[in-house]
């Protein structure tokens, strides 16, 4: 009978930093998405995050991850994730690029409002509540989150 010898797998991939350049995977790196380094990046296409950076997303072209240490940087504490516009590179003209930057912080802004009423309404509702309105703000249902979180006395 033979022995298993078990090794430690070093993590390929970070996803607790956050970088600028997404890799979609199936380079010579690594199968599976993962953030990756400028140098040498095929940038396919492009967007805006939370809080109004340029993002990008394409293959690394094989250049190693970026798993350095993370700059410092203010980060919001938000419930509620912001979706990505993708807008492909061949299109993305300036006035494009400024209208989806606009929407994108006017997305992350509306969002954080309802983070905070969130943290308001958890103190105050039952968890079943809680999660009515998580999924009525993830629907983007606004106006019922709303009424949601007036049955409780909270407000916007």
């Amino acid at each position: 009978m033979s022995k298993i010898i078990w090794t430690k797998v070093e993590k390929l991939t970070n996803y607790n930093e956050k970088s600028r350049h997404h890799c979609v995977g199936m380079c010579s790196v690594t199968n599976r998405s993962h953030f990756s380094k400028k140098r040498g990046f095929d940038i396919r296409h492009t967007g805006f995050d939370c809080n109004g950076e340029q993002i990008y997303k394409g293959r690394c072209a094989g250049h190693p991850l970026n798993i350095g240490k993370p700059v410092e940087k203010v980060v919001v504490d938000e419930g509620f994730k912001s979706p990505v516009d993708w807008i492909d590179v061949v299109d993305a003209t300036l006035e494009v690029l400024a209208a989806a930057k606009i929407i994108a912080v006017e997305r992350a802004e509306t969002l954080r409002q309802y983070s905070n009423l969130r943290k308001k309404l958890s103190s105050k509702a039952p968890k079943a509540h809680v999660r009515r309105f998580d999924k009525a703000v993830a629907a983007r249902a606004f106006g019922t989150a709303d009424a949601l979180a007036r049955r409780y006395g909270t407000y916007l």
